[in-house]
């Protein structure tokens, strides 16, 4: 039973600033950032045994440039919803790429367009969902619920809840 505080005790967020950039490390962040970091070498391990194209060099820049963008996005400071949103639109860019560069005939031009719109509209909901969260911390049921709405729908169209991530089902 000693060890129960132990569980429960918040330790602060560790702080890193970079080039007017804002890193925060606590335990939310972590419970994000552990299975991306799991996940990382699973899909490079993978993605090198089924690459069978000359440019290998521009798969790994633009998978890389994923993975980084995989793991700094759940370090961004979330009140800080530019700096949040710009590592998430450079993340979607390069699976973007990532996409064209694995060409299986006109489908993955489609497929491309589909992520890309998707990724697009879900950012139309999570802009008013930052503006709100920084406006209004959290006041009023109603504001509270608009922000978990536009949250929910936003995320889902770009990160994949079923049924609202259209253009991972044709990647």
């Amino acid at each position: 039973m000693a060890a129960a505080p132990l569980l429960i005790r918040e330790t602060p967020p560790q702080f890193l600033e970079w080039k007017g950039f804002s890193f925060f490390l606590s335990r939310l962040e972590g419970a994000f950032l552990l299975p991306v970091l799991i996940l990382i070498p699973l899909c490079a391990f993978h993605a090198a045994d089924s690459i069978r194209r000359n440019n290998k060099g521009c798969f790994w820049f633009f998978f890389n440039l994923l993975c980084a963008c995989a793991v700094v996005t759940p370090l961004a400071h979330m009140g800080n919803g530019p700096e949040f949103l710009l590592f998430w639109e450079i993340m979607e860019l390069a699976g973007l790429a990532l996409i064209l560069f694995q060409r299986h005939g006109n489908m993955s031009g489609r497929t491309a367009r589909v992520y890309l719109l998707s990724g697009y509209a879900g950012m139309l909901f999570l802009i008013p969902m930052f503006i709100l969260l920084n406006c209004f911390q959290y006041t009023a049921y109603p504001i509270s619920a608009i922000i978990f709405l536009l949250a929910v729908l936003g995320f889902g169209l770009k990160a994949g809840l079923p049924f609202l991530h259209f253009g991972l089902y044709e990647a």
